[in-house]
């Protein structure tokens, strides 16, 4: 998973996880996991949690505040949204099958 070293030390703050080397395999996946929990929880929305994964929680939270959210500015963001829940329903198709 893609985590930043000072959003690893946040999170392992957060849910008291002893810090390890993000380049360990299984620390990597419990982080970003982690992560993914907490901007669920924040948010409310798995799609505002996406956003915040990929461009950060202050963007998100200036783009809410602003009026933005429905018109995300960054193409990058915009289409990791669209990946992330293309994949989802991809794989829901395959479990439902």
């Amino acid at each position: 998973m893609q985590i930043m070293p000072k959003t690893a030390s946040f999170v392992c703050s957060i849910y008291g996880v002893e810090e390890k080397s993000l380049l360990e395999a299984n620390f990597n996946i419990l982080v970003g996991t982690l992560y993914i929990k907490y901007l669920l929880q924040k948010f409310g929305s798995e799609r505002l949690a996406i956003l915040a994964y990929n461009a950060g929680e202050g963007r998100v939270i200036s783009w809410i505040e602003s009026g933005q959210i429905d018109n995300v500015p960054y193409r990058e963001t915009k289409s990791y949204c669209k990946k992330i829940f293309a994949r989802k329903r991809a794989y829901k198709a395959i479990i439902e099958f």
